[in-house]
């Protein structure tokens, strides 16, 4: 009796120390004789209510329940299978794991948006500041250049820069651009030659200022349209602005505005405080 109590001791603390390293490894959930049973049949398998699926055997993290047991890291139901409600919690919240929907349009999950040349989808994926990148748009150049990344039209409210819808091609694909600061030429800009600048920048320029054909924070087109600054209003370290029937198209100018030296049909002279 007592050299089968030893034999007995002796199988337990081997299969402790196995079980132990297959912790370690990543190949278990959690340090019990539970996980090492099955895996050398030398105790009657115990049911589990979650199991590791071996594609995802490498993420550092355990099975649970969802809503029954605490998860402090990234939830990942395609991680374990079992019970309903059965997840991968994956302690490492920086890894990102793509959804079904992901993997299903052949896109990968990345953490730097503008790593993306496609669609980028935030819903798509897990884990801290993943998206989706997936068939959908196409970046162009203008977008790359200002560090952009493309959506769709109904994920507006996802984009928290600015909105340019000439640097993405796809239908209801636009360029969001996180930096707020950086001047963008629209189209209107660009069809007259013009460039836009940054206030106090304006004072720059020696034909139009155009606050509407521009995005960005405090940026104006200096294009080439009926306005030309007169000796007189660049003296005065003023800018021209063209006076437009739709106010809301109209250059707002915050200083002084005087009418006399600014050549050109309804062209003002705007002399800033």
């Amino acid at each position: 009796m007592a050299l089968k109590h030893l034999i007995s001791a002796s199988v337990f603390a081997i299969l402790s120390v196995v079980c132990q390293t297959r912790v370690e490894a990543g190949k278990c959930d959690q340090p019990s004789l539970t996980c090492c049973n099955c895996e050398f049949k030398v105790f009657p398998c115990l049911q589990t209510a979650c199991g590791r699926v071996e594609e995802f055997s490498d993420l550092e993290g355990f099975c649970y329940i969802r809503g029954e047991e605490e998860c402090n890291g990234t939830e990942f139901r395609q991680g374990c299978v079992g019970e309903t409600g059965c997840a991968l919690c994956v302690l490492d919240t920086s890894i990102c794991l793509e959804k079904p929907v992901c993997s299903d349009a052949n896109g990968v999950c990345v953490q730097n948006l503008t790593d993306c040349d496609r669609l980028i989808n935030e819903r798509h994926c897990h884990g801290d500041g993943c998206a989706c990148c997936k068939d959908g748009c196409v970046r162009e150049d203008k977008c790359k250049e200002l560090d952009g990344y493309c959506l769709l039209k109904d994920q507006k409210h996802l984009c928290e820069g600015t909105q340019f819808n000439l640097g993405c091609v796809g239908k209801d694909c636009f360029c969001c651009v996180p930096d707020t600061s950086l001047c963008i030429e629209k189209l209107g800009c660009l069809n007259a030659n013009g460039t836009c600048l940054k206030e106090p920048d304006w004072t720059d320029c020696d034909t139009e200022i155009d606050s509407y054909f521009c995005l960005g924070d405090d940026c104006a087109c200096c294009r080439e349209k009926e306005c030309i600054r007169s000796d007189a209003c660049l003296n005065a370290g003023g800018y021209c602005f063209r006076k437009k029937t739709d106010d809301s198209k109209t250059h707002v100018c915050t200083g002084t505005e005087s009418t006399e030296d600014c050549g050109g049909a309804d062209c003002v002279c705007c002399i800033p405080a």
